[in-house]
């Protein structure tokens, strides 16, 4: 049979193409390619078949990823660290986002989340 990994953040009806498959299980180095572990068939990468609409999509994809986030019922919860009301991101405080008309400039944001849990 195809082995098939799902990602409820993938939007509906997505294939990943196996040339972007990553060369590790987790996308991390040092972890072993899926190939060591020798499967049968290349992994497929796609969207969930029960999920048909971009609503579902995002509320599957939320409650996918609460927990390594840190807003998950295991997690000390999102508002464990507050400044003046405001909540914080992983316990660190923060600041809010400029508007844009605000003459501060145009805010880009850049980050990954896979070694939050840690």
């Amino acid at each position: 049979g195809t082995c098939i990994i799902t990602d409820k953040c993938l939007p509906v009806g997505f294939v990943y193409p196996p040339s972007l498959v990553p060369s590790s299980s987790d996308g991390n180095i040092g972890i072993p390619p899926l190939s060591a572990y020798n499967p049968t068939v290349e992994p497929l990468i796609r969207s969930p078949r029960d999920l048909q609409s971009e609503d579902k999509v995002w509320d599957a994809c939320m409650t996918q990823m609460r927990e390594p986030l840190g807003f998950g019922p295991q997690s000390e919860g999102f508002c464990r660290y507050s400044h003046r009301g405001q909540c914080a991101y992983n316990g660190v405080y923060q600041p809010p986002v400029p508007l844009e008309d605000s003459g501060f400039g145009r805010f880009f944001l850049f980050g990954s989340y896979n070694d939050v849990w840690e």
